[in-house]
């Protein structure tokens, strides 16, 4: 089994490698850096938009703008692929406002980036995303069956306006 680029840097503490042969991967996840970048536009706030170090967003325009922690692990051929997460500590924060991914369109030849809440998505009494984890489809990389597995230890429950942070997680 090969981890590429995901910890493959040593000025990437908040993962490590536990354990990596042809059954099985295992990786210890801990949060670091966690903060709140604030949104505003037009001098009004329109939420926060959490962030912890090596994290990304990638949401659907409208949807809650979540990070997201990705790894890209080597995969023997016809292998079967699955993933688990066993959660750790856990916090929730009440009586926040995440500010919606953003949607960009073209106007008159600029791009204009505009903020607009998913109603049904925000409307939901359910944290999302759903799930801490997920592997897409197997792809080849430079002749490596590699897939790319995304870890979502933030999730949001809009009706509430909770944010629950997974702080620890063993995938």
């Amino acid at each position: 089994m090969l981890l590429i680029a995901a910890l493959s840097r040593a000025a990437e503490p908040d993962a490590k490698l536990v354990q990596a042969n042809a059954q099985q991967t295992t990786i210890d996840l801990k949060l670091t850096g966690f903060r709140f970048d604030t949104l505003r536009v037009g001098g009004a706030m329109l939420g926060v938009i959490p962030k912890f170090t090596n994290s990304f967003s990638a949401e659907k325009p409208g949807a809650p703008d979540l990070p997201h922690r990705v790894f890209i692990i080597g995969v023997p051929a016809g292998a079967r692929v699955e993933a688990t997460v066993l959660p750790g500590a856990v916090e929730e924060l009440r009586g926040l406002t995440v500010a919606p991914f953003p949607s960009a369109r073209l106007e008159e030849g600029e791009q204009r980036v505009e903020y607009l809440p998913d109603t049904q998505t925000f409307s939901r009494n359910d944290f999302f995303p759903t799930d801490l984890i997920s592997v897409d489809a197997p792809d080849l990389f430079r002749q490596q069956r590699v897939v790319r597995v995304v870890v979502s230890p933030v999730q949001y429950n809009p009706a509430q306006k909770t944010l629950r942070i997974y702080q620890e997680l063993r995938l």
